[in-house]
């Protein structure tokens, strides 16, 4: 064989390698693409189900946002800074203000209401951040429990006027009898009398308060023989002795019809978090805190 036979063999493609090729290039064109994965829930619910982590979704989205971004809803549940928490502060408090109000149409107190949407808030919160649904309900609602019992308690000492006068409305005449010149140089009606004790504070307001109890026990039906005490007694025993611009206003937030809207802002800022606890914890644990560090103080000041 010369030298011409050998280049020949060598520029002829061999006859297995040309069928390994044609059989790489068959299987290039009938291999099919790859199918890309099922997903049956559509964007809505599949977004819910993220949130939750219920599915394995490539790529999926939470209704809160992907890892270093926000949707309107991850501010509402996990709000950062002053800006965040107002807009958070300003979708909560009407929700909770709603279950309160849904629950009381009921016949259910409204607290319990408000109690309930803080803790379905709290659990939704702690699901977009990953952590227990439960256990995140579970504190929202017992802080917004504490919140409101605390509203309750404080409410106790402020009974409105109206609501002392009601007590002993029945055992008054009606007509213009009242004789209160501090309100008024002519006489009027016992419920013109406390609107216009109403308004006043400081010394004004317990002399005025001082003169319709002494006019309420004169004219008391029971003054012959009626169980004690008086009306007036009774009246100053329901009222506060002093009355402040900051009473004034704490009667109407916790008992008057400010009370419903002012509670659900109370539960609202409580749970909201700061460092990952509920603020109203946090503000618990300071208050706790700065007593005891009082005691000590105290306690090294005046123990031999």
């Amino acid at each position: 064989m010369g030298l011409a036979d050998i280049d020949r063999d060598l520029s002829t493609p061999s006859k297995g390698l040309a069928a390994i090729d044609r059989d790489l290039q068959t299987a290039k064109t009938t291999t099919a693409p790859a199918k890309p994965p099922d997903d049956q829930h559509g964007v809505a619910v599949g977004a819910v189900l993220d949130t939750l982590g219920l599915t394995n979704r490539p790529g999926a989205v939470p209704l809160t946002g992907a890892p270093g971004t926000k949707t309107p809803l991850g501010v509402v549940l996990n709000p950062e800074g002053v800006l965040e928490r107002a807009t958070s502060l300003a979708v909560t408090v009407p929700a909770t203000y709603a279950g309160g109000a849904l629950v009381h149409a009921a016949r259910v107190p409204a607290a319990l209401g408000r109690i309930a949407t803080s803790g379905i808030l709290g659990g939704a919160g702690a699901a977009s951040r990953g952590e227990s649904i439960g256990w995140g309900a579970a504190i929202d609602a017992a802080v917004a429990a504490i919140t409101e019992g605390t509203g309750a308690y404080a409410a106790k000492g402020l009974k409105p006027l109206g609501e002392a006068f009601e007590a002993i409305k029945s055992r008054l005449p009606p007509g213009k009898w009242i004789n209160a010149p501090s309100l008024a140089s002519g006489k009027m009606t016992a419920e013109e009398a406390v609107k216009k004790l109403s308004k006043l504070r400081g010394e004004a307001y317990q002399q005025a308060r001082a003169e319709l109890a002494s006019e309420f026990n004169r004219l008391d039906k029971q003054i012959i023989a009626g169980p004690r005490p008086l009306a007036g007694s009774a009246f100053k025993m329901r009222t506060n002795p002093t009355r402040s611009a900051y009473q004034r206003v704490a009667e109407h937030a916790l008992t008057g019809e400010w009370a419903p809207g002012v509670k659900s802002l109370a539960d609202a800022a409580a749970t909201q978090k700061i460092e990952g606890a509920p603020a109203g914890y946090v503000g618990e644990r300071l208050a706790e805190n700065y007593l005891a560090d009082k005691a000590r103080y105290l306690w090294h000041l005046f123990a031999p």
